[in-house]
């Protein structure tokens, strides 16, 4: 018997975001440093086709590709329902579908957002995880989050034991540096995100207006609910000319572009923790960020932290063409990167995995 099953079944390659990121980058940190761990994944078969590795180091259950959110959370109700190849499930998309009655849950929770920011989901999107991440947190013998600021909010929120939920550092690797290869001519900032309201993408834009004229904004990430009011305030700024909006981009050009990068600029109101705030720091990417949500926990003492005001952000982006100044985040930020290790992470994990299967 497999003592894990892992649901990926809400994971759509490319999409999905931070959580799969996380999700991915663990699994990958258990293969390499906890590979006596039997875990089973659950996911549909584009999950695989993305990420060659599942397949070559777990056992696997392929399922359809549904066209729509109502679709899998059906279809992942009824696998789960009636599923007993494993005692345990770990489901790390935020919810937690119904399970046989003895099986034990592990739940990864990666943020509160439809509470603190409502008016960024849609209605049916709101109703959905007004109920099911509640029946989660019940159903679940232990919630797994990313940051201590997702704990205080799940434990401020609901009648949930402090004893009940671990947190889990996101693995972070960086590969050799690509520098040189972005293709950028000019000294540019770097701001990978989804166009989501919460991001601040209409902030930046404004902090161009300010910065001196030889700098550019590049921005990345695919389409969210905020782009076309993005796009048309770039079109609109009076530094129009040097801000750039690259859309998805691949891992490779992204390496790139962090490598080349003056520094990341991360201005979003709201994370549960915000993996490429570390990721450019392992990248010697010097990190400038907000003061909001659980930023300040993930970025420590590794980079810089403001307040959403658009002359300071000018500022200190300013700066950066300052040697020492630069070299000093940067080494700040190599160094809080080493605290986010593959080793740590799948050994976290595979911690609760026994202590849950010992119940």
């Amino acid at each position: 018997m497999t003592d894990v099953t892992v649901n990926l079944m809400w994971l759509r390659p490319g999409l999905t975001g931070g959580s799969e990121n996380f999700a991915i980058n663990l699994l990958k940190a258990i293969a390499e440093h906890e590979p006596q761990v039997h875990i089973e994944i659950v996911a549909p078969s584009n999950v695989f086709e993305a990420y060659p590795f599942l397949s070559a180091d777990f056992e696997t259950k392929s399922t359809k590709v549904q066209s729509s959110r109502v679709r899998r959370v059906v279809s992942e109700n009824l696998m789960f329902r009636n599923h007993v190849s494993s005692s345990m499930v770990h489901h790390m998309g935020g919810t937690a579908a119904r399970a046989f009655r003895d099986t034990k849950l592990v739940t990864t929770i990666y943020d509160l957002q439809f509470l603190e920011y409502p008016e960024n989901f849609s209605i049916p999107k709101k109703l959905f995880l007004s109920r099911a991440v509640p029946a989660a947190i019940k159903r679940s013998n232990v919630i797994c989050v990313t940051s201590k600021f997702v704990a205080d909010s799940l434990l401020t929120r609901f009648d949930i034991s402090e004893n009940s939920i671990r947190i889990i550092k996101p693995s972070i690797t960086a590969p050799p540096s690509a520098k040189g290869k972005s293709g950028i001519k000019t000294p540019f900032v770097l701001f990978p995100a989804v166009t989501w309201p919460h991001k601040g993408h209409k902030f930046l834009i404004k902090v161009m207006e300010l910065t001196e004229p030889d700098v550019t904004l590049v921005l990345t990430g695919n389409k969210g609910q905020a782009h076309s009011e993005v796009m048309q305030c770039i079109r609109n700024s009076k530094a129009t000319n040097r801000i750039v909006h690259l859309g998805s981009v691949s891992p490779t050009k992204l390496e790139a572009l962090y490598a080349d990068a003056l520094a990341l600029v991360f201005p979003s109101e709201y994370e549960g923790f915000g993996q490429p705030l570390i990721e450019a720091m392992a990248r010697g990417c010097p990190v400038i960020s907000s003061d909001k949500g659980a930023i300040p926990e993930t970025v420590g003492n590794g980079g810089v932290t403001l307040p959403k005001d658009e002359l300071i952000w000018a500022e200190e982006i300013s700066q950066l063409k300052n040697k020492s100044h630069r070299e000093n985040l940067i080494k700040r930020g190599l160094l809080r990167s080493e605290q986010f290790t593959a080793t740590e992470a799948a050994a976290s994990q595979v911690a609760v995995y026994n202590s849950v299967i010992a119940l």
